[in-house]
């Protein structure tokens, strides 16, 4: 059996699934997940959620995952459950998992509840904040039996949110445009992951109110917030032509002053471990941006 996924997701889905919403930790997760239940074998739905395992210490009870699930590198050998066009049931089944991650807003509801129905035993996952990816990996952890190791890297990763927060909350604010993808002109609401990254480190996304969390957006509109920055998202292979497209637009601040960065979409397109500990350079950029903006 295979569960057919939404044809926009087909055309989007490696720019836009693994940035599209917010992923983590749900206070009513754990007691969904049935903690009572010894887990040797998972299966990841996610490529964020089978890095987060790896980071609570789990890695080796994880048996399937969802494809580009590709760090760390023994990731990449793990059998493949579906993509983002498709789930394999008869995978899943086949390899037996006594606990199956998804994650609520990236995978359809019918999907999970298909595989509820079967009887699999499937944690859904959700966040509201960035301190909750640490959460999440604290709750992973307390799940496999590698809690001391899931709560040591917890500890960590809110201390560095909040060093960041204290460093950055008298920084200037500055206009900032995230573009996550060209064709359409796509970005991200004030509720996504990137978003909140932004805000720590003192730059303001002028598209924070938008209702989508990876809405599309016009050029006119972009040039009518006149950001003072400019984020380039999405693959490498990408970036160099989006920063080219953008040369035409003189009219933006952003183009203008030459402010527009190409960000390592490898650390920053998950919330992860390694989202966070990417965090502090994404802020020295936006920082550079900053001290241009006051010459």
């Amino acid at each position: 059996m295979v569960i057919q996924i939404a044809p926009f997701l087909n055309r989007y889905a490696k720019a836009v699934l693994l940035l599209c919403g917010l992923t983590g930790f749900s206070a009513n997760g754990l007691a969904n997940s049935d903690s009572n239940r010894d887990i040797q074998r998972i299966v990841s739905l996610s490529p964020h959620l089978t890095e987060l395992v790896y980071s609570a210490g789990g890695g080796a009870k994880l048996v399937g995952a969802i494809e580009y699930s590709d760090y760390p590198a023994q990731a990449k050998s793990l059998p493949r459950v579906g993509n983002y066009q498709s789930i394999n049931i008869e995978r899943i089944i086949a390899l037996k998992p006594d606990l199956i991650l998804s994650w609520k807003n990236g995978n359809r509801a019918r999907d999970i509840e298909k595989l509820q129905s079967l009887g699999f035993n499937v944690w859904q996952t959700q966040t509201n904040n960035l301190e909750d990816i640490g959460h999440l990996i604290a709750a992973i952890g307390k799940r496999l039996g590698t809690k001391k190791i899931a709560e040591n890297k917890n500890r960590q990763l809110q201390k560095t949110l909040q060093d960041l927060s204290q460093q950055y909350a008298q920084r200037e604010k500055i206009s900032t445009f995230y573009q996550l993808w060209q064709r359409p002109l796509m970005t991200v609401n004030g509720s996504h992951f990137i978003s909140l990254a932004l805000n720590i480190c003192g730059a303001e996304n002028i598209f924070a109110e938008l209702p989508l969390i990876a809405p599309e957006v016009s050029i006119e509109s972009v040039i009518n917030a006149n950001p003072k920055l400019i984020l380039l998202g999405g693959q490498k292979q990408f970036q160099q032509s989006w920063m080219q497209d953008w040369q035409t637009y003189d009219l933006i601040s952003a183009v203008k002053n030459q402010q527009i960065y190409r960000l390592d979409n490898n650390l920053l397109q998950r919330p992860t471990e390694r989202f966070i500990k990417a965090l502090p350079e994404l802020c020295r950029t936006i920082d550079q941006a900053r001290l241009k903006m006051d010459e």
